[in-house]
């Protein structure tokens, strides 16, 4: 795999005997055969590929009399190919990770190899809609969707691939997704041809409620909002429509050097910060009643001064009027699906299960570190209905809790103070009291993580962390000279 910034700028040049308007037209026409399912000639893969490439390299608006046809979602034809490879070729697709700009799909910036012939067979059946043009979005490969991570794993390492895609329908269209690849990634916005936004599904009036807290605080990547819209984009892969809350943790001006950790940053810093709270504000106010925007049912609350996460939470459960709560970290975003109603049925008719944590990379065969690294043997059990991993330690990343048992935790008495993080005080102890006192004083904590699995029986990681310390918008990175988006060979 080569992966890093690969501009269009970068593609190969090819000859092609046109203008720039006859090769706007001629793509145009291509385009638009790629959107009717009629049988008709076409361009084959090498030509088809080597024209795109030489209207990209001709410039252009493309806002020409040719730039005719659809140009939203509605449409883009989806089609779904499948293409074989064997272990040692390769699909010939260079691809452009859309996740940085908010887009859970991949974009085609080169096809050659397997796709190639591919896009020949289909010219020699005159079925031009089959076709993989580039700029085309992969919208899902082999079922997986949504995660452009796994999406990527399944192109470099399948022999046999299935792939739902949308071709550009017009010159407009392709030049804007290129452009965003490119680093203009204000244009895709407008441009959009293909699903932006997944059904979601309410949990019903029926089913147990819950509410969606999301704790954000100083990061260097303000006053972008983009690290926190990537974390409530991804929500839909869950996907439901409960009602959201931000919480925006307050700071004290830094003395000295800034420890954002503790709640300390510099008079630059905090300006940033102030500024990010005023757009996620506009955001809020604009899009709360729109069902397709991230914003749907969100609400921000901001603290006067620095609380911490422990504290921060609990002051949204003073807004909180549901059962249960799924609180989220702003730089700890979801990479898979999970079944959150059975969670939740599960919770409601079992209520020694307070807590369900969702796993990440580090808590992986958590049973087997808990068992080296303490001595203590916990098992994966389905007794409750779910699959699910007894915890001996309460994390701080993505969780679903009963609102009523956070209340306890972090009322009178608690051992969390303000400042503090739940798991550096709560959850030592908690680790600590099972260490001394064996898997009996597990029951009063009622911590478990849900321990999911695919067909072949492995684990996987439904959360990750983005590190928010790290974190650059697609702006600060052009800034360094890197490429707004990721980009990767399959």
């Amino acid at each position: 795999m080569t992966e890093g910034p690969i501009h269009c700028s970068a593609l190969p040049k090819v000859g092609w005997e046109k203008s720039p308007a006859g090769l706007e037209a001629e793509l145009q026409k291509e385009l638009q055969k790629s959107q009717r399912m009629e049988t008709c000639s076409c361009l084959p893969g090498a030509q088809l590929a080597q024209l795109a490439v030489k209207v990209l390299a001709a410039g252009g608006e493309g806002t020409g009399p040719c730039d005719k046809g659809p140009q939203t979602c509605e449409g883009s034809i989806p089609q779904k190919i499948v293409l074989r490879k064997d272990a040692s070729t390769r699909l010939g697709l260079v691809c452009c990770d859309m996740a940085l700009l908010g887009r859970r799909c991949l974009v085609v910036l080169a096809v050659e190899g397997v796709a190639e012939l591919w896009n020949d067979t289909c010219s020699e059946a005159h079925e031009p809609w089959r076709r993989l043009h580039v700029g085309c979005t992969i919208l899902a490969v082999n079922g997986v969707s949504g995660n452009t991570k796994r999406m990527q794993i399944e192109l470099e390492t399948a022999g046999e691939v299935e792939l739902l895609l949308c071709n550009p329908p017009s010159i407009s269209s392709f030049r804007s997704v290129m452009n965003a690849c490119d680093g203009y990634f204000s244009e895709v916005a407008s441009w959009a041809f293909w699903p932006t936004t997944p059904p979601v599904q309410d949990l019903g009036p029926s089913r147990p409620s819950i509410t969606v807290i999301i704790t954000t605080s100083p990061v260097p990547s303000n006053p972008s909002t983009d690290l926190l819209e990537r974390v409530l984009q991804s929500l839909y892969l869950i996907p439901l429509t409960a009602p959201k809350i931000i919480v925006c943790d307050g700071y004290k001006l830094a003395g000295g050097r800034s420890n954002p950790k503790a709640g300390k940053i510099s008079a630059l810093e905090a300006e940033r910060y102030e500024e990010y709270i005023k757009q996620l504000q506009r955001c809020c106010t604009r899009d709360m009643e729109s069902e397709s925007s991230a914003y749907f049912r969100t609400r921000l609350l901001v603290l006067p001064d620095r609380h911490g996460f422990g504290f921060a939470v609990k002051s949204a459960l003073e807004e909180v009027d549901t059962e249960y709560v799924l609180v989220v970290q702003h730089d700890q975003e979801f990479i898979a699906p999970f079944d959150l109603p059975m969670v939740l049925c599960t919770m409601t008719q079992h209520r020694e299960v307070k807590y369900v944590g969702l796993s990440s990379v580090s808590t992986l065969k958590y049973d087997d570190m808990v068992r080296s690294k303490f001595g203590i043997s916990i098992s994966r059990n389905t007794e409750f209905g779910i699959p699910l991993l007894p915890l001996i330690f309460f994390y701080d990343k993505p969780h679903i809790c009963r609102a009523d048992y956070y209340r306890e935790i972090l009322g009178a008495g608690s051992l969390v103070r303000k400042g503090d993080f739940i798991e550096e005080t709560l959850g030592i102890a908690q680790r600590d009291d099972i260490l001394k006192n064996g898997m009996e004083a597990h029951e009063k904590y009622g911590t478990f993580q849900l321990d999911d699995r695919d067909e072949q029986g492995r684990q996987y990681a439904v959360v990750r962390h983005v590190n928010g310390r790290a974190f650059l918008s697609p702006q600060q990175r052009l800034l360094r000279g890197w490429g707004a988006t990721l980009c990767f060979t399959a």
